[in-house]
């Protein structure tokens, strides 16, 4: 038996379930077949999960349909097809997979992002606007709408919390088991890949955090780059959805352990955690620029940051 971070793995996808998985893509949005590269970096691939790591596959976010395409590429794996997976999800995203039989191990944890709660505070505006216009409203009628909408936003905002901390403690129970977690180091849909600030998103970096703290060392980090063929605008309106028919193409990365892609952080961006003090940087622009190197260059834009990336 494997053993997966000091400790024995002991997991068993049943035979229903190894048959959910063989007939699952076809199920997600009609997809035509996406194209692949970079097929020479899955011997290493496969290479890692024989020694028992696991595996947190990284992707770049602009669709709906990113997760559906990376998830299909996992199960295609040989080396991955058995291994217990978790994915995050945006709640919309969610009740879609609610379809996906238990048996089929993949776990699917609903999370709520500032996107969403953005997205709602725009609708809720556009709400109210199109009431004070109206002729046939009251102030009453206006008091009671701004209610409605401060609970739902209370709501929303309320769930955030324990929905992400259930979210990294499954994604934790998974990778110790020696399984595989999907991540968008951009969290949300994004136009363009962009260089890390201060307010950018830390999912990679608090991931290892946790890791650390629970001891888990045995993880490696896969990239992979999403486009899709002849598209030249990445912007919400264009592709945001599932982009039924549009063939995508799929760049596997070279895998990096964690203690690889902590070592490439310091070396690179010593100087910006240290003066900066933002220790966790480091390893999300380097995730970046990993990713930079995989996606279409229509996805980087042609502004002097994202060119700064590429070279």
């Amino acid at each position: 038996m494997t053993e997966i971070n000091g400790e024995n793995s002991s997991l068993k996808i049943s035979t229903p379930g190894k048959i959910i998985r063989e007939i699952l893509p076809p199920f997600f949005p009609p997809i035509p077949s996406d194209e692949i590269k970079g097929k020479e970096n899955l011997p290493h691939i496969e290479k890692l999960i024989n020694e028992g790591y696991s595996i947190v596959v990284l992707y770049n976010h602009f669709s709906s349909s990113d997760i559906f395409r990376t998830l299909e590429f996992v199960l295609k794996q040989k080396s991955m097809k058995n291994k217990e997976i978790c994915v995050p999800i945006i709640e919309d995203l969610y009740n879609y997979t609610k379809l996906i039989p238990k048996a089929a191990k993949i776990k699917f944890c609903s999370i709520v992002t500032q996107k969403e709660i953005d997205i709602l505070d725009r609708k809720h505006k556009k709400q109210y606007g199109k009431s004070e216009k109206s002729s046939h409203t009251t102030l009453d009628s206006l008091s009671r709408l701004k209610e409605k909408q401060m609970r739902e936003r209370d709501k929303l905002v309320e769930q955030q919390k324990p929905l992400n901390s259930l979210y990294f403690k499954t994604a934790l129970d998974t990778l110790r088991k020696g399984g595989i977690i999907i991540v968008a180091p951009q969290v949300t849909r994004d136009d363009s890949l962009k260089i890390p600030t201060e307010d950018s998103p830390t999912a990679v970096s608090t991931l290892i955090a946790r890791l650390d703290h629970d001891k888990l060392d045995k993880v490696a980090f896969l990239p992979i780059g999403l486009g899709i063929k002849n598209q030249t605008d990445y912007s919400e309106d264009k592709v945001g959805l599932y982009n039924l028919g549009k063939k995508y193409i799929l760049h596997i990365g070279p895998i990096f352990t964690k203690n690889e892609l902590r070592h490439l952080a310091l070396e690179q961006y010593a100087e910006i955690q240290i003066e900066q003090k933002k220790t966790r940087r480091g390893v999300e622009r380097v995730v970046i620029e990993e990713l930079a190197k995989l996606v279409p260059p229509e996805y980087l834009k042609s502004l002097p940051q994202q060119e700064q990336i590429r070279n």
